[in-house]
Order: structure tokens, then C-alpha cells, then sequence
């Protein structure tokens, strides 16, 4: 047997150069995030990122160019938003956006060859579990000079929407039920991670977002059965087998009941059958594609340009602050037409077929972890915002754990990745031919 390391990704630098990319990294997850964004949080922190990044590239700029040639796949929808500057309705909103995009996915490529899966889970754990303990102790107590709460009364914490603390309370439980199963874990870490599992499970109940709330539960799934080999296994499949077959007789029977299945999930809800306005926003987006289905209007010019105006005013009555269609593809698609749903649909591809290679090679709780929330922020981006634009959560975790997965997977002996066992964090490779 021979030993190697599962944390590959090459060190730029010493102790300093670790912390200095540390402070980097938080910057990156708390802007994008939108943390502490009613306090001016944004301009702080995406000015940091820009600034720390700057400096940290200067002194790896060569290193840095061969990494993003390494991934320049995932740099494809970032090119040609670029590229739209040329037919766009607004082409300064698109430039402008286009370079931030740009930025965006240089600032996750770099987060994901600077840690490992299992570095980078631990991390997101971490800057998750602080971000909702702050947010629900300024919900519960109101510490903060800013609301805890909407103005329905529902939990944002330090964020300006109920969605952004969802999301980092679902990302909190992915990665803390990875930490929870790795094998010979410490009991405190444990206990740790099933306290957070509790504010996370409060946070998401007070922040009532539905859409993530239900999207979260076959990820917690899939996570399960990815993590197969670090969980006990007679009642794990024994658990399975019996969901199976639920699933299986269960439409026979909803009919014989008298069951209407999308009236009961929409009353438990609270929605309608507009999925909270959504297919209104659908069929305007889908309206728009049909006026100018090749090339679109331009990257963001949706956000500006004038023959959209009366579109927007519709947005405004909606209470949408932001003008966006809460699908990632009618998104693109109205901004940068055929060339950008390619470029993203490969993005896609690219990032989920880099996880999951990933897995199948590593087989640990890590490597679970980083597949299932690949998987995640995409489903997610099909029903709320994100993922089409800059600065964005979704597309930077995207693009951050497809590059880490590339990475662990580039470090190891090609002829050895066949054949590689988890073993209490270290990676046990059989030689033998």
C-alpha cells in the first residue's frame, strides 16, 4: 500500500501567504453571500477581495496564468458576455458587468486551486455556521443597528433577503454532515455540527424560503447516498430500499385517496400555483428570447436599457429589487442568446462532471459534499436569482469546487486513481497492478 496525501493543491507561500489567503477567501464568501449588506458590508468586502486579489495575483501572476489556462473551460460564459459588449442594448452596463463576471470567475478558480475538498468543506462550514449564529442572534435579539427581520416578519439576520440566510443555513447542514460522517471524526466536532444543525434548522424556518427548503431535501439525499461507505450499512439501505418503494406505490394510491398532490403542497406552502409569481417572470423572459432569441440583448442591458422599461416597471410592482427572471437559463438567454446558454450548459457539464469525478475516485464525505452542492446551486438557480450573473454565490461556489475536485484529482499518480480508499482522511492507494 502506498500513502498519499488527499490535500494536493499546491502551497503559494508560507505561513503568511496562509493566512493572507484565508482573509482573502472570507472576504470572497462574505460578499458574495451578501453579508451585512444593510451596513455597507458589499463595498467593504468585494473591495477587499478586489484589492487583496490584485496584490496575491502580482505575486503568482505567472502561476496564475497557467492555472486559468488549466481551467479556461469554465471561463467560457464569462467570454462570451464579454463578447455581447459588441451587440449589446446598453454596452457600457455590459462591459462593466462582463469584466465583473470576469473577475468573479478568476476569484473562484483561484479559491478552488488554492484548497482542497477537504479544506475548502471545512472552510464553508465555518464561514456558514458564523454567518447564520450572527444572523439569528440579531434576529432573537436585534443587537445589530440593523432589522433582524423583514417587514413580514421573517428571519435575514445580517442579510438583506431571507434567501441569503437560507442558503448559508443549507450550506451549513451539506457541509456539516460531511464533517459529521467522516470516519474517526472527533466527538466534538460532532456535537458541534448537530448544534448547528438546530439554528440552521430555526434559521430556515423563521426564513420561510420555501423554493430552498425543498430543493435542500433530495440534496441532503444525494449527500447520503454518496456518503454510503461512511455510513452503517444495513439500516442505510434498509432505509433506501423502504423510500423506494414508497415512492414507487405512492402514485397509485394518491389517486385512489382523492389526493390532489400540487393543491396540498401549495397550501402547506403557502404558494400558488404561480410558484410565488415565478411563471409570471417566465413568460416575460420567454417573450423577450422570442424578440431576440440569437444573440439576446446584450449581458445586464436588462437591467438598464431602455426598451425594457416597461418590463422593469412590472419587476417594481412585484417588490423585486433586483430585475431578473429567478431562472438561471431564461436569464442568459435574455441577455447573451444561443452563445451564453452553450456556454453555461458547458460550465454546467464542466463543473458537475469534475465533481463527480471526484467522488468516484475519492469516495470520502469531502468528495460528497463538493458533488452535492455542485449539484445544489444549479437546481437552486433554476427558481430563484443567481448564476447568470456577477458577483454571485452560486456561479463562484460552482467554479471554486469544480476547480478544487480538478486539482485533487490532477495530484494524484494517473496511474493510481483507479484504485484509492478513504481512510480516516488519508487516501490509502493499492499499487498493486
Amino acid at each position: 500500500m502506498l500513502s498519499v496525501q488527499a490535500t494536493p493543491p499546491q502551497k503559494m507561500g508560507g505561513t503568511f501567504w496562509a493566512v493572507y489567503d484565508a482573509v482573502l477567501a472570507a472576504c470572497l464568501l462574505l460578499a458574495s453571500s451578501g453579508a451585512f449588506s444593510q451596513m455597507g458590508g458589499l463595498t467593504v468586502f468585494w473591495g477587499l477581495t478586489y484589492l487583496l486579489f490584485t496584490l496575491r495575483v502580482l505575486a503568482v501572476f505567472p502561476q496564475f496564468v497557467n492555472l486559468c489556462l488549466r481551467h479556461r473551460i469554465l471561463f467560457s460564459f464569462a467570454a462570451v458576455a464579454l463578447l455581447s459588449t459588441f451587440w449589446s442594448l446598453d454596452r457600457t452596463e455590459t462591459l462593466i458587468s462582463a469584466i465583473q463576471l470576469l473577475a468573479s470567475t478568476c476569484f473562484a478558480v483561484f479559491l478552488g486551486s488554492r484548497y482542497s475538498a477537504k479544506a475548502l468543506v471545512t472552510f464553508l462550514f465555518l464561514m456558514a455556521s458564523a454567518q447564520v449564529l450572527v444572523s439569528m442572534a440579531n434576529f432573537a435579539t436585534g443587537a445589530l443597528p440593523v432589522p433582524g427581520s423583514d417587514s413580514f416578519g421573517r428571519a435575514i439576520g445580517i442579510f438583506h433577503h431571507k434567501k441569503p440566510l437560507t442558503m448559508q443555513a443549507v450550506l451549513c447542514v451539506l457541509c456539516g454532515i460531511g464533517l459529521f460522517l467522516v470516519p474517526g471524526q472527533s466527538n466534538v466536532v460532532r456535537l458541534f455540527v448537530v448544534f448547528m444543525a438546530l439554528i440552521c434548522a430555526w434559521a430556515a424556518a423563521m426564513a420561510q424560503s420555501v423554493s430552498l427548503i425543498v430543493i435542500s431535501m433530495p440534496a441532503i439525499m444525494l449527500l447520503l447516498v454518496l456518503s454510503y461507505r461512511s455510513i452503517y450499512r444495513l439500516p442505510f439501505f434498509f432505509a433506501l430500499a423502504l423510500g423506494l418503494v414508497i415512492l414507487a406505490i405512492a402514485p397509485i394510491f394518491v389517486p385512489l385517496l382523492g389526493l390532489n398532490l400540487p393543491d396540498i403542497f401549495f397550501d402547506a406552502t403557502g404558494k400558488d400555483i404561480s410558484l410565488t409569481g415565478r411563471t409570471v417572470l417566465w413568460e416575460i423572459g420567454l417573450s423577450e428570447i422570442a424578440q431576440r432569441p440569437i444573440l439576446g440583448s446584450g449581458f445586464a442591458a436588462f437591467l438598464t436599457a431602455d426598451p425594457f422599461v416597461n418590463e422593469r416597471a412590472i419587476f417594481e410592482r412585484m417588490y423585486i429589487e433586483v430585475p431578473a427572471f429567478h431562472n438561471f437559463l431564461v436569464d442568459i438567454a435574455v441577455g447573451t442568446g444561443v452563445p451564453g446558454v452553450i456556454a453555461i450548459l458547458v460550465v454546467v457539464y464542466t463543473v458537475i462532471r469534475s465533481t463527480a469525478t471526484s467522488w468516484s475516485i475519492f469516495r470520502s464525505p469531502y468528495s460528497a459534499v463538493v458533488t452535492t452542492i455542485a449539484v445544489f446551486v444549479v437546481l437552486v438557480s433554476n427558481v430563484t436569482t443567481g448564476f447568470a450573473t456577477q458577483h454571485d454565490l452560486n456561479y463562484i461556489l460552482a467554479i471554486a469546487l469544480a476547480v478544487s475536485a480538478r486539482e485533487d484529482v490532477r495530484h494524484l499518480p494517473h496511474a493510481l486513481r483507479p484504485r484509492v480508499y478513504e481512510d480516516q482522511g488519508t487516501v490509502l492507494v493499492d499499487a498493486t497492478p
